[in-house]
């Protein structure tokens, strides 16, 4: 009995041991990123990752993780429209971008192309050696932060919502689609790239009822 207790006081013992030892990392705050080490805090705009790399200023990693976690929240959160001039009454004519949903929109099928309004640019914010969040620009909306850190891209299909003409009501453009207008300047936006990556090819070529790939933007010859 002498011995199986004193075994059994060495195993709890050792399990005491260990878990002390965890407790240091458990409560210890998250280490800091060293490629934000020599980073000077604040916000900084740009119109995409290269333009950002280019600047010097963020390394090329948080660069990119930031302009494909601005396209996500983007994607997820900007009001879309089942045609263009619905799209223009809020947003002005040439202020909208064509999207395309899944395979369907490639095809041309008319009921799978959307509009929205254009992301114009990124603005990441440099909080600290720990912190760095990045939002999608856009005249009039407002949007949610993500880490700039890592990469964040996940959109929730249940956020995307097509808007119709009885959308539009007084107010904003923002205040229209359930989305928080700015309560001031949002500072000056990031000079547009040479190629635009929001290039709206249906601005020439719309797609028709009939779903004809060949005026739908289609990069390939449709099967018939």
């Amino acid at each position: 009995m002498i011995c199986k207790y004193s075994a059994l006081t060495r195993k709890s013992s050792s399990r005491l041991v260990s878990m002390t030892a965890l407790l240091p990392a458990l409560i210890m705050p998250p280490a800091f990123s060293p490629a934000l080490a020599d980073v000077s805090k604040g916000s900084f705009t740009y119109s995409s990752a290269r333009n950002c790399v280019s600047s010097g200023r963020l390394p090329a990693e948080i660069c990119g993780f930031a302009e494909k976690n601005a396209a996500a929240e983007f994607e997820e959160k900007a009001p879309r429209f089942p045609q263009r001039g619905v799209c223009e009454q809020a947003y002005g004519v040439g202020g909208c971008s064509l999207g395309f949903r899944g395979a369907d929109g490639w095809a041309g099928k008319k009921n799978a192309v959307y509009f929205s309004p254009r992301q114009q640019g990124l603005r990441i914010t440099v909080k600290s050696e720990r912190e760095a969040t990045v939002v999608p620009l856009a005249t009039g909306l407002n949007f949610s932060a993500r880490s700039a850190l890592r990469k964040d891209a996940s959109i929730n299909p249940r956020m995307t919502r097509e808007r119709t003409s009885a959308d539009l009501h007084g107010g904003s453009p923002a205040a229209s689609f359930g989305v928080s207008a700015p309560d001031g300047p949002i500072g000056p936006l990031p000079p547009p790239p040479p190629v635009d990556p929001n290039f709206d090819c249906a601005a020439f070529l719309e797609p028709t009822d009939k779903g004809d790939p060949n005026t739908g933007c289609a990069v390939v010859r449709s099967r018939r």
